[in-house]
């Protein structure tokens, strides 16, 4: 754990083995886990450079009409929410990172490339909803994978709660996230 760190082992060792069956540790496959978190790390980041760019506050912004790239990302969020309450209901623990990897893969690969052109020549109106459903989906997710990767997760959210001034003390007092079944649009995704 000395070379990756504590939440790399956990997120790794948790999302790597069936319950009763022995864990297979694989150098190169930590060393995935550690860039994958390296890029939730970046997504946070992302979320604070465009509120510094902008001047605007994510945790004050109400957005009422949304995009298709926003109502996309939205909608895998509200999916996973659903999924990984489900598994967490089972007990399926082992499952749960990979369904959370997914959606911040999502939402780096997907989502934060369909609106580059948003956020660097777009009008204020448009780069609002980015700031907004960018911060509001990182938020969700932190809050989710918070239970596996307990560190890094409360770095992100101690900056965000400097940053946003946000109420709470530590991201493990936020109320775990619950889906809204009319945000989901399978189609939309698929």
């Amino acid at each position: 754990t000395q070379k990756y760190g504590a939440d790399t082992f956990m997120y790794y060792s948790i999302g790597a083995s069936a319950p009763c069956l022995d864990l297979n540790y694989n150098f190169d496959d930590v060393e995935i886990k550690r860039r994958n978190l390296n890029i939730l790390w970046n997504l946070h980041n992302f979320v604070m450079d465009l509120s510094h760019a902008i001047g605007k506050n994510p945790a004050e912004l109400k957005i009422t009409e949304l995009g298709d790239e926003e109502r996309f990302i939205f909608s895998k969020l509200n999916s996973k929410i659903k999924k990984v309450t489900q598994l967490m209901d089972k007990y399926k623990l082992n499952e749960v990172p990979w369904e959370i990897e997914e959606l911040y893969m999502e939402l780096s690969r997907t989502y934060i490339q369909l609106v580059r052109e948003k956020t660097n020549s777009g009008t204020d109106e448009e780069k609002e909803m980015v700031l907004y459903t960018a911060y509001n989906v990182i938020m969700k997710i932190i809050v989710l994978i918070a239970p596996i990767t307990p560190m890094i997760t409360e770095m992100m959210y101690l900056n965000f709660k400097s940053e946003f001034k946000l109420p709470k003390e530590s991201v493990h007092l936020m109320d775990y996230p619950t889906f809204d079944e009319i945000m989901i649009d399978e189609k939309l995704e698929h």
